[in-house]
């Protein structure tokens, strides 16, 4: 299970595939069971964006998804995450796992 999140607040995960990952396309969710979800791809993809999956070392294969903040404020303290990825021809997840969600405790509107 990946701890640490917080509800609505910005995230970046950095994965490393360890292979090379040129000319992939990947997307990644973010869901939970009450119907919240946020939907990533590389910019390869029709709707995707080096805003949402960036490509950091195609050869290494590292690569960071990043959530926008305020995407996940909604969402329950359980979630999920889903990671595929597609070479033209073959379509394989590559990752799954639990998300667990925590409450923002500081919501900030100055610093006076």
């Amino acid at each position: 299970m990946l701890s640490g999140f917080v509800k609505g607040d910005s995230i970046e995960l950095e994965i490393t595939a360890n292979i090379d990952i040129t000319g992939w396309e990947i997307r990644a969710e973010f869901f939970d069971l009450t119907g919240n979800s946020v939907k990533l791809a590389t910019a390869n993809v029709t709707g995707g964006s080096d805003d949402q999956i960036i490509i950091d070392d195609a050869a290494n294969g590292i690569f960071t998804i990043k959530v926008s903040a305020g995407s996940t404020t909604n969402f329950d303290d359980k979630a999920f995450i889903e990671i595929e990825r597609t070479d033209g021809t073959n379509k394989l997840t590559i990752y799954q796992d639990d998300i667990e969600m925590s409450k923002e405790q500081i919501t900030w509107t100055s610093v006076t």
